[in-house]
């Protein structure tokens, strides 16, 4: 099992015989036997003095008697165990949780400016197995490798998997003003919330906000990217509103839309959660009929109950101004109900549309 203790510098040339590990080097002297730490690649050495620069972790000193000289060392393949030889003896190394606490080295090393590399994290992860704890210490640490190296958006995605608070992660990429960092970490943890269960009030309340500063973020980088950017992030911005579109508080999506002038967007929101009256309230006041009437045709889908009130409120206006596509349109509906349809027929004006060749309704359909 490793030990802490200090690096110690060991001389290659006294050694009379080695054998390694995955983990450890056991090393034969004269005197003595040492075993060191020798993960792959952690152990710097310096060949030119012939010395290597290790941490023991076992020492046995060794005096000549009834036991032997020493010899040699040498490791069994299948078995894993260590056997030392004198002059007329053997004795076996049993290693013993040999892995335990070598996460901790390459989660050191990670961190080593002069000799540390961004996979040493990955080896310490794994080497931590099904420990919570000691899984959460190697994320950490990651992500303030990241963070402080200024690759802000790594951090953010490994900052998302630990346990640091939420608070403190958020404060530190908005004090560098890093908003792009933010969003994808913002957008990680709401991932991570909407796969829980979020039955109780605060949870729920935790879910609305977060979506609603990810729509301001959204907003806000809107403002400040050019024609091609934009384009990506309108697309990426509307999937968001589809994939959230129960998790926001609907009004302030519009508030914020509309205050930011993205009247596009807030009939793609309005579309998204199936607010068509308001669609076409928008186009009828801006007098785009055939908008107004394709919205009601294509979207609005009159098997539905639900939007049969929305063909007996707007058909008379739609009637009044582009009679021939409405009456086109209310010939291939059998869902409503034709009383409530007289307000809207009463508003054709058989004088108005007399030239045409093809009357759009007869007098004896008028009668009907």
């Amino acid at each position: 099992v490793i030990k802490e203790n200090s690096l110690t510098t060991v001389s290659s040339n006294n050694i009379i015989s080695a054998a390694i590990t995955p983990y450890h080097m056991a090393l034969v002297f004269k005197d003595r036997i040492e075993i060191i730490v020798q993960p792959a690649g952690l152990c710097a050495g310096n060949s030119k003095k012939g010395k290597l620069k290790a941490k023991i972790v076992y020492e046995q000193s060794w005096s000549q008697g009834q036991d032997g000289t020493l010899r040699g060392i040498c490791r069994d393949e299948e078995s894993s165990s260590i056997f030392v030889y004198t002059s007329n003896k053997i004795f076996e190394i049993i290693p013993n949780e040999e892995d335990k606490d070598v996460w901790k080295l390459y989660l050191d090393r990670a961190m080593d400016l002069s000799y540390g590399n961004p996979s040493h994290f990955d080896t310490a992860l794994k080497l931590c197995k099904h420990d919570p704890l000691k899984k959460d210490q190697v994320l950490l640490r990651k992500a303030d490798y990241y963070f402080n190296s200024k690759k802000y958006i790594k951090a953010a995605k490994i900052y998302a998997k630990s346990k640091k608070s939420f608070e403190e992660v958020a404060l530190s990429f908005i004090h560098v003003h890093q908003r792009d960092a933010l969003k994808t970490y913002l957008l990680k943890k709401l991932s991570q919330f909407k796969s829980i269960d979020n039955s109780t009030t605060s949870e729920a309340k935790q879910l609305v906000c977060l979506s609603i500063w990810l729509v301001e973020i959204y907003l806000d980088k809107l403002k400040s990217v050019d024609a091609n950017e934009s384009d990506e992030l309108l697309q990426e911005f509307t999937q968001f509103l589809i994939d959230n579109k129960d998790n926001v508080h609907q009004p302030t999506v519009f508030h914020l839309l509309s205050s930011h002038g993205h009247i596009r967007l807030v009939l793609e929101f309005a579309k998204i959660i199936e607010d068509y009256e308001r669609v076409i309230s928008y186009y009828i006041t801006k007098k785009e009929w055939y908008k107004a009437l394709m919205i009601l045709a294509n979207d609005c889908s009159a098997e539905d109950p639900k939007n049969h009130e929305l063909f007996y409120n707007f058909s008379p206006i739609l009637m009044q101004h582009i009679p021939v596509d409405m009456v086109n349109i209310l010939n291939k509906l059998s869902h409503l109900e034709s009383g409530k349809l007289i307000p809207a027929l009463m508003r054709y004006d058989k004088q108005k549309y007399s030239t045409y060749s093809d009357p759009v309704i007869t007098d004896d359909w008028l009668q009907d």
